[in-house]
């Protein structure tokens, strides 16, 4: 979105913009592998074997910084970075909403430019955009994305985060998405922790039968 006042004409913003910029040239054959973590404490933090928790604590030990999606205390998600194996696990496990960005750019590169290692994980068309805003390859970059079917903006689930917090009289303060039960039959139940007369709650639901049943859309 463009902001006139301010536009200067200079065509930079449609430059980087991966969806006017068609960055794949040819379609190449690549060596394809399948892989868990064997350490069920990580892989039950992941949603898809933990093999990006895995490829982050490698990293990290590599004085890498891994940059991936985490929610804030008010459930907004944002790109987040992290230095250490502790801020590494608010990054674990899919989120299915588009992450902001705002200001990483900027941060990503000037740490490269600095000589600084990172490893950048999100969607496919934030590598892309990440790879334009670039413009040049970096040696100290590594990036990671995965197979994605479009995510829903954050205002949507923000949406249906008051609507549930209105109808049951709640404070909704985590959310999280495929959450892993025993003896379950799908990989898409979900938990909310939420606040009510003053008490903590924490409940897992199966998205079809849920008690709360808007939340089912975000799921």
């Amino acid at each position: 979105v463009v902001d006139r006042e301010k536009c200067i004409s200079c065509g930079k913003c449609e430059k980087v913009c991966p969806m006017l910029n068609n960055t794949i040239k040819d379609m190449m054959l690549v060596d394809t592998y399948a892989a868990f973590q064997k350490d069920s404490d990580i892989r039950f933090r992941g949603s898809s074997g933990g093999i990006f928790e895995t490829f982050a604590r490698v990293l990290i030990k590599k004085d890498y910084i891994i940059y991936g999606a985490a929610f804030d205390k008010e459930l907004k998600l944002k790109c987040t970075s992290a230095s250490n194996f502790d801020e590494i696990k608010p990054l674990t496990k899919s989120k299915y909403l588009q992450s902001d960005m705002s200001s990483k750019y900027i941060e990503i590169k000037q740490k490269l430019e600095k000589g600084e290692k990172v490893l950048f994980v999100s969607t496919p068309c934030q590598n892309v955009a990440l790879k334009l805003f670039l413009n040049k390859e970096y040696e100290n970059l590594l990036m990671v994305d995965f197979l994605c079917r479009g995510v829903p903006s954050q205002s949507f689930f923000d949406e249906c985060i008051k609507y549930v917090e209105e109808k049951e009289h709640i404070k909704i303060t985590d959310f999280q998405f495929r959450t892993k039960k025993k003896n379950g039959s799908t990989s898409y139940y979900y938990t909310m922790k939420y606040i009510k007369d003053g008490k903590e709650n924490k409940k897992t639901w199966f998205p079809s039968k849920p008690p709360l049943k808007i939340i089912s859309c975000i799921s």
